[in-house]
């Protein structure tokens, strides 16, 4: 069939206008809708801070076209309370509609709540200690000898009551799991309480050094044989080793007099002499630094 567009032209024109009509006529319309909006204060004293548990959301009526308030995001309404020549303690603060800035064609028909009791206090200063925080462990047979950061304080300001309690600075997450050998990051700084802040953006470098840890030796280990097929016989040349592994002190001292069963592996082998690696499973935190000696000749018949 032939496509004919300007086929029932008359009747596609009066839909399309139709249309055009009722959209204008929905989203004239006049709606209501509730905001839950950020609450900004400004103009702080510079010698005061806000303490306790502040109001940090406040609720907004508002009015207007659908086509307005259907979309409104909460980001477009802002309330503000001006702190200008505020006091320390405890203030009340009106909420009004005219606190409330909105877009063009929009109404604030209410806020709630209609007032805001605030408590402020004395700004105080203090020096604080940075403590980084680490993540993870080195790997096994490896231990953390120190930690240096740079720099090693910081100055934080916040509500005298905050600062009194001696809040600490802390850095970014530096991971040192599986470690080896020194690690070095340049991470961010900030206070552990959130009343608090640092005077100025810091950022701190921080050096992990990692060290091998404590070895000690496990003379006359006897050889183990795992998978030995029945009815065979087999031995070893020589018959033990010695078994040097790496730990911390606490680990080290727990295993003291105790039988690491070095084994070989003789699984799938028929009579005759091999030279076989002689293995020891030991705990996660705990490496093999050396077995000696590394191989052993093994007889099987």
């Amino acid at each position: 069939m032939a496509w004919r567009p300007f086929r029932n032209i008359g009747l596609k024109i009066t839909a399309f206008c139709l249309g055009i009509v009722l959209w204008i006529t929905v989203s004239g319309q006049q709606v209501e809708r509730s905001v839950l909006v950020q609450l900004q204060f400004r103009n702080v004293p510079a010698s005061l801070d806000l303490a306790g548990d502040t109001p940090r959301t406040v609720d907004v009526r508002v009015r207007g076209a659908a086509g307005l308030i259907s979309p409104l995001e909460p980001y477009q309404v802002v309330a503000t309370i001006d702190l200008t020549n505020a006091r320390a303690g405890v203030r009340v603060f009106p909420l009004t509609v005219e606190h409330i800035s909105v877009p063009l064609g929009v109404q604030v028909l209410s806020v709630d709540p209609a007032a805001i009791s605030l408590t402020l206090e004395k700004t105080a200063v203090m020096q604080v200690v940075v403590k980084p925080t680490i993540d993870g462990d080195p790997a096994p047979g490896y231990e953390v000898a120190e930690t240096i950061c740079d720099p090693r304080t910081v100055e934080v300001i916040g509500p005298e009551s905050r600062v009194r309690d001696r809040p600490s600075a802390v850095t970014e997450r530096i991971s040192i799991d599986g470690a080896q050998g020194p690690v070095t990051e340049v991470v961010s700084i900030a206070a552990s309480d959130p009343a608090v802040r640092l005077r100025e953006p810091r950022t701190a470098r921080v050096t992990v050094r990692i060290v091998p840890s404590p070895v000690a030796r496990f003379q006359d280990q006897t050889i183990q044989f795992h998978n030995l097929p029945a009815g065979r016989q087999v031995d070893a040349t020589p018959p033990s080793v010695s078994v040097t592994l790496r730990g911390t002190h606490a680990v080290l001292s727990s295993m003291k007099d105790q039988s690491l069963a070095p084994f070989v592996d003789v699984a799938n082998l028929g009579p005759g002499r091999y030279t076989l690696p002689v293995h020891v499973q030991v705990k996660d935190d705990i490496a093999v630094a050396a077995i000696e000696p590394a191989t052993v000749s093994v007889r099987i018949r």
